[in-house]
């Protein structure tokens, strides 16, 4: 007799628990709620190249501008896809391809083989390639066992493609590789201003750049061999329908 009521007894409990549970995903479900909760994964920190706000049109053929960063910063294991990763500059600006490339520090672990391509921690990797409109980097391996990486570009420099009209525009991130909170074409990864010259506080619609050439009017374009006993890109202006 006792066997019979523990058989009844584990059959109610059963019975209980099954009910239980079909309570909570029966109610979960009509109030709206997930059953079961998705793991939360961490995007990437970014952090935009600064040093772009205020490039002088008078640079449009002479020195380059050097950019600190950008900076992507991992918010979890492996948030950095294998693949290229490639910086393009913005309309109305080039980077520069001569001279020291740029490279990409990583950051991460003491142990190499934890880091993206297997670096040691703090080392500066070489990019791939580079043009006067893209710099790309190649990811081959991912960060792994726990640890997350940095990657830090250095030594990206630009300047303006032309003097007038002015340019403005983002560099922005293409390529295979995946990387969780950035968005292709769109992630501003560094903002570029170009600015012109100023005669009496007003924008110049007339100047010499660094490489002697004017800048508007009906000579636009000449050498200007006479500078007024100024040198070359130091911003010499003219103001609309002037002489100087």
């Amino acid at each position: 007799m006792s066997s019979r009521f523990s058989f009844v007894r584990r059959t109610l409990n059963h019975f209980s628990l099954a009910t239980l549970i079909l309570n909570i995903v029966f109610g979960s479900l009509a109030a709206g709620l997930p059953i079961f909760a998705a793991p939360a994964f961490a995007a990437t920190t970014n952090t935009a190249a600064t040093g772009g706000s205020a490039i002088s049109s008078t640079t449009v053929d002479g020195a380059y501008t050097t950019l600190t960063g950008p900076i992507i910063a991992e918010g979890v294991t492996a948030d950095i896809g294998v693949g290229t990763i490639i910086l393009n500059v913005p309309t109305g600006f080039v980077f520069d391809t001569g001279g020291s490339a740029p490279t990409v520090k990583i950051t991460g672990s003491a142990t190499a083989s934890r880091n993206i391509n297997g670096a040691a921690n703090n080392s500066n990797a070489a990019i791939t390639s580079r043009t006067t409109t893209q710099i790309t980097f190649t990811v081959v391996s991912t960060s792994n066992t726990a640890t997350t990486n940095t990657l830090t570009w250095q030594n990206v420099r630009v300047r303006p493609s032309a003097a007038l009209p002015v340019a403005t525009g983002n560099i922005t991130k293409t390529g295979t590789s995946v990387i969780s909170g950035v968005t292709d074409s769109v992630t501003n990864l560094g903002t570029l201003t170009e600015v012109a010259p100023t005669c009496n506080g007003l924008p110049a619609t007339l100047f010499v750049t660094a490489g002697n050439k004017i800048v508007g009017g009906p000579n636009n374009g000449a050498t200007y061999a006479n500078i007024l006993n100024d040198g070359p890109g130091n911003g010499v202006a003219f103001m609309p329908g002037g002489s100087g």
